[in-house]
C-alpha cells in the first residue's frame, strides 16, 4: 500500500510522467485489445479444440 501511494503521488505531481504512463497504457490496449487480436486468440482456441486428441 505504501509503494502504491507513493506512485500515485508521483503521478499527481508530474504531468510529464502522467502523460507518459497514459500513452503507454493506450498503446498496450490498442495493441492487445482489438478485434484482430481477439480473433487470433479465438481462432487458436478453436484450432486447439478441433485438434485430434
Amino acid at each position: 500500500p505504501q509503494a502504491i501511494a507513493g506512485e500515485i503521488v508521483r503521478l499527481l505531481v508530474s504531468v510529464q510522467e502522467r502523460e507518459s504512463v497514459g500513452a503507454a497504457g493506450r498503446r498496450y490496449v490498442e495493441t492487445y485489445h482489438n478485434w484482430d487480436s481477439a480473433a487470433a486468440r479465438l481462432e487458436a482456441l478453436y484450432r486447439a479444440a478441433a485438434a485430434p486428441a
